[in-house]
């Protein structure tokens, strides 16, 4: 019998519409800089003696014009170069599971699907602060698959498979929630 132990929010999409998702995202942040930054340019032209004009000889000469745009025009750039470079080739876990033999995360890697499976008899479970409080399991020479604890859904099932490591969670929140002396 299977037990759930990470059900991501993308469970449905194929990896090529969680592509097409990321980039609609990134637009629209894009979009929303852009909104943002003709908002300044506006409410600058406003405040300026004799009110606002479109006059572009007038919106160059304005000093603080330039910067924003070459601001803007970086972080347009670096949105879409992270979206572009980072995001299709990170792995996107869709869901994990633990079996009576093995551990089996499925997700998305380069804009196709992807198994990674563990031995569960060669797999050590621990309890790690890595971008939250998470439970990593690591086997020899396969990448080490995370699953986070804290708003996890299927705690039961961590608390089931990984008593030491959850032990091990309880003993930090024990010590975080101690009282300075």
């Amino acid at each position: 019998m299977a037990d759930l132990l990470l059900d991501g929010s993308f469970s449905t999409p194929t990896c090529l519409q969680l592509a097409a998702i990321a980039y609609f995202k990134i637009f629209s942040l894009i979009v929303i800089f852009v909104a943002i930054w003709v908002a300044v340019v506006c409410i600058n032209g406003l405040t300026a003696p004799g009110g606002f004009r479109w006059d572009l000889n007038a919106m160059k000469a304005d000093p603080t014009v330039k910067p924003i745009l070459v601001i803007s025009g970086i972080a347009a750039f670096a949105a879409i170069a992270t979206v572009s470079l980072v995001g299709p080739l990170s792995y996107l876990r869709i869901k994990m599971i633990a079996t009576d033999s093995a551990f089996i995360e499925t997700g998305c890697y380069i804009g196709a699907r992807y198994v990674e499976s563990l031995d569960r008899n060669k797999t050590t479970i621990s309890f790690v602060l890595h971008g939250g409080k998470m439970l990593r399991f690591k086997q020899e020479g396969q990448r080490w698959l995370e699953v986070p604890i804290e708003s996890n859904p299927n705690f039961g099932n961590l608390v089931k498979i990984a008593p030491t490591a959850m032990s091990e969670y309880r003993a930090y929140l024990a010590s975080e929630n101690k009282p300075a002396s």
